[in-house]
């Protein structure tokens, strides 16, 4: 019994050592998420054929940003899911929209984070694939942000 109790805490060290897990080490709890926030769907009623769908810490936020720099009228947070780790929610969520993917590569070579399709189109497709960043219900927000 003794043994399997040191075998334990020994895994548990090597997994705080690979992680870089120190403070879960000590404490006994693991670290918290540092990329938590949302993946979002906005649009844009003058271009009603296209959608964004991005990550944000704050979404509305980001659609004020959209609006500044490009665009008359204001983007509209339609979706917004929070989700556990932001940065591999949003590359799922892009891959599972790729066939839509709308508009020439950035100059990374990345595909842009616009799609030519309807947000009740890309909406199931983004659910299913962040779900395991993200297990609750999405929750609408629907609100024009100026």
């Amino acid at each position: 019994m003794k043994l399997l109790a040191t075998l334990a805490t020994v895994r548990r060290i090597a997994r705080a050592v690979r992680t870089d897990d120190y403070k879960g080490l000590i404490l006994g709890t693991p670290a918290l998420p540092t990329d938590v926030g949302y993946v979002y769907l906005i649009t844009n009623p003058e271009y009603a054929h296209k959608i964004k769908c991005g990550r944000s810490n704050d979404p509305a936020r980001r659609a004020r940003d959209y609006l500044q720099a490009v665009d008359a009228y204001p983007w509209e947070v339609m979706f917004a899911w929070e989700v556990s780790d932001m940065a591999a929610a949003e590359a799922a969520a892009h891959a599972s929209l790729r066939g839509y993917n709308y508009g020439p590569q950035r100059r990374n070579g990345k595909p842009t984070e616009t799609f030519k399709a309807s947000v009740e189109t890309a909406r199931p497709m983004v659910e299913a694939a962040i779900q395991p960043w993200h297990p609750q219900l999405s929750f609408a927000l629907g609100k024009r942000i100026r």
